[in-house]
């Protein structure tokens, strides 16, 4: 009988999770070397080759890219790095967890550090604490009980010790446990305990007069680890888990040392060197002051010595922690916390919301000036985004002038890639032999630009011209991702035409969207004929337009195709220039025959309107309409031209004036629409920046005016509002008489007072 046959790696499902404080032993495991010197490099060596036994140890990870890693043998891009740690010579508070160790020194014996809770509710809750089916409501109730009780207790129950009040001291170093208000004798007695501190400080010789005990990380150390197993229930830690989730664990005593790839050092390019990561020179700091702990050093020294270790310790861990002091040089220095939290840590900024390369990401505004096939780039981005352009024969000169340019100013060029002529025998691979440069330095550029030649590759800056992917999040159809040339400018948001908007579902109330540059031809050629906004223009679905004028376009539009807008030349011509900007520099523009020749010649807003379907007669967009819309003029008769009917011949508005349905608003009916159907989404695409620059220099030259008299009320509005008050005192007088005559007819299920008062609404 043949057997069943059986994988070897079968998937299994997670059943849970378990989260503990990291012991002494943890670190140690994960460790690959003891940081056993605060210095970084050797002093002899010209090369600054990384200190053994140093913050920088080849063993924590490679970190030069003609360097291997010691421990596992790999360079610097494929070593994920490896972590050390050093031993302090005294115990201190975790900055983390100082709050938890206070509560549990308030709830533990200051001399046999049993729990204060008496024995007559001890086994109570002791079998409350250990039941595993608890909730976490639970438990925090449960724990809160817990901490009031004893906290309450005074006489230790075990050892008939007196304890105090435990709070926290003004430093990071030590916390208060307070007998004043149980202690009233023997004061002098206390005071000779602290013989040796006192000499040191004579803020601790005023502490211990008043009573006051200063619990030192040394000190809560002891408490903790005499901490009976068989409490660790009622401080809420399991049992089964006392080597890992015991409270002498909140103190530390060994600090994990982070691999070198977490903080690298920068070659620095004014001064001869390097400049260390700010987590680094935390590191040195401790590990000096620890240095200095274990010197010969008088008993004042000692205590700050002590003190500036605590700080140290915190700032690596909360660098932003209340009562630290400055650092040299008011420099921020980022700390453990820093890097994990906010919106630039490791979680938010890097795993929920991740940045790759060749992206930004910034606040959107509206520019009408841009064509809808636009979007404006802010400088500082352009300088960041690189687009791979290899030379040839006919950008050759182009490139090099980019490259002259160099990082710095726009447009120019990050780096040059080229193949070596020679490569070294140690080297293998397809790509060993290409060189990138970094055009950091003037002379580096004057060298690359005189030996560029065909088939090398220059990372560029982002120009104008160039296709980028346009994104708003979230991404609910094809159309929330969309191909536009970019346009550089000074500023600091991405603009973009407001007719844009629907697809996007955006608005301009702080949005965000996001920038992706493709970085191959086939990437470029693709987005620009798949993805550009011109071929977006109708939907997917039902093919109505979803870029149409919105808002401001559509009110100026419908002001300016009133019957009583009249321009003279001048105001026609003024108009009719908004449209000779950007591409269409050049491009043939004809004003049409005015309106009104004598007494003077005039020109309507309709014939303006005309020139934003078809600029000159040569053009080939005509398009004929006739459609209904909303009457302006009511009363007036046909004969009169009530403007209730849109009429469009050879591009040429008759009548009419325009509104919403005629000019967006996903309409098939609209203008926009029978364009883009007849003639395709450049003449549509045309015709709407058209629109956007007429509209929007009229609207913003047309103004309006508004005064007092426009806000004030009438006579009539005035007596309309003083009658309807009367009427209302009237009737609220009429229920109150009834109420006090007892007429009033309670509502069902109410008192006659709750009746009243709902009369009154």
């Amino acid at each position: 009988m043949k057997e069943l046959y059986r994988p070897p790696e079968v998937p299994k499902t997670i059943k849970s999770i378990r989260f503990h404080l990291a012991t002494e032993s943890d670190v140690e495991r994960i460790a690959h070397v003891q940081v056993l010197k605060c210095l970084l490099y050797k002093e002899d060596q010209s090369g600054r080759k990384a200190l053994e036994y140093g913050l920088l140890d080849p063993r924590l990870g490679a970190t030069k890219r003609n360097e291997l890693c010691e421990t596992c043998g790999l360079d610097h891009q494929t070593c994920i790095g490896h972590w050390g740690y050093f031993d302090l010579p005294v115990p201190v508070y975790h900055v983390g967890y100082l709050w938890h160790i206070v509560k549990i020194l308030q709830c533990i014996c200051k001399n046999c550090s049993r729990v204060l809770i008496p024995e007559q509710i001890r086994s109570r809750y002791l079998a409350s604490c250990s039941n595993p089916n608890l909730e976490y409501v639970q438990k925090k109730m449960l724990r809160k009980v817990l901490h009031k009780l004893a906290n309450r207790t005074v006489v230790c129950p075990f050892c008939n010790t007196i304890n105090g009040t435990v709070k926290r001291g003004a430093g990071l170093s030590y916390i208060i446990h307070d007998l004043s208000k149980n202690l009233s004798k023997n004061i002098d007695e206390h005071v000779e305990k602290f013989a040796n501190a006192t000499e040191a400080s004579s803020d601790i010789c005023n502490l211990a007069r008043k009573c006051v005990e200063a619990i030192r990380p040394s000190k809560a150390l002891q408490l903790f680890s005499r901490i009976p197993t068989q409490d660790l229930p009622l401080l809420m830690m399991p049992l089964g888990y006392e080597w890992i989730s015991h409270p002498r664990n909140l103190i530390l005593e060994r600090i994990p040392v982070p691999p070198n790839a977490i903080r690298p050092s920068v070659i620095s390019e004014v001064k001869s060197g390097t400049n260390e990561d700010d987590l680094t020179q935390m590191y040195q700091w401790i590990l000096a002051q620890a240095a200095t702990l274990e010197e010969d050093i008088s008993e004042p020294d000692q205590i700050a010595c002590l003190d500036n270790l605590h700080a140290e310790v915190a700032r690596l861990i909360n660098s932003q922690h209340s009562g630290l002091p400055p650092v040299q040089d008011h420099k921020f220095m980022r700390g453990l916390l820093q890097r994990l939290s906010g919106k630039h840590g490791r979680f938010r900024g890097n795993l929920l919301g991740k940045r790759t390369n060749y992206t930004a990401r910034t606040v959107i505004s509206p520019d009408p000036n841009l064509r809808i096939d636009e979007v404006c780039i802010p400088e500082y981005c352009a300088k960041l985004l690189t687009y791979p352009e290899r030379v040839t024969q006919f950008n050759l000169d182009f490139l090099r002038r980019l490259v002259l340019n160099g990082p710095y100013k726009h447009p120019g060029a990050l780096f040059v890639r080229y193949r070596s002529h020679t490569t070294g025998p140690e080297k293998s691979g397809k790509d060993s032999d290409v060189v990138k440069k970094y055009l950091a330095s003037v002379k580096i550029r004057d060298n690359v630009s005189k030996s560029l030649r065909v088939g090398d590759v220059v990372d560029r800056h982002l120009i104008d011209g160039d296709i980028v992917l346009f994104n708003r999040q979230p991404s609910l159809h094809r159309v929330s991702i969309q191909a536009f040339k970019a346009v550089v400018k000074p500023n600091r948001t991405f603009r973009f035409n407001p007719c844009c908007c629907t697809p996007f579902n955006a608005d301009f109330d702080g949005d965000e969207m996001n920038i992706h540059l493709p970085q191959s031809e086939e990437a470029r050629a693709e987005a620009k004929h798949l993805m550009l906004s011109l071929r977006n223009i109708a939907s997917p679905k039902n093919g109505e337009p979803l870029i149409s004028p919105i808002q401001d376009l559509i009110t100026a539009t419908h002001l300016l195709t009133l019957k009583d807008v009249f321009f003279t030349h001048d105001q026609a011509c003024q108009i009719t220039c908004q449209l000779a900007a950007g591409s269409h520099i050049g491009c043939d523009f004809q004003l049409p025959p005015p309106a009104i020749l004598w007494p003077t010649r005039l020109w309507t807003g309709k014939q303006i309107f005309s020139l934003i379907l078809s600029p000159h007669p040569s053009n080939e967009v005509k398009i004929n309409l006739r459609l209904p819309t909303k009457s302006i003029y009511s009363g007036s008769k046909e004969e009169l031209c009530p403007n209730d009917v849109v009429v469009i011949y050879n591009s040429e508005l008759m009548a009419g004036c325009m509104d919403k349905k005629l000019l967006g608003g996903g309409s098939k009916s609209s203008i926009f629409y029978s364009i883009l159907r007849d003639f395709g989404g450049k003449a549509c695409a045309d015709a709407m920046w058209r629109l956007s620059r007429i509209g929007l220099f009229y609207l913003s030259h047309r103004g309006f005016s508004i005064g007092i008299g426009d806000v004030t009320p009438d006579s009539n509005l005035t007596a309309a509002k003083s009658k309807l008050i009367s009427q209302g005192f009237a009737k609220c007088d009429s229920y109150i008489r009834q109420y006090e005559n007892n007429a009033l007819v309670c509502n069902p299920g109410c008192s006659m007072e709750d009746t009243l008062e709902v009369s009154f609404k």
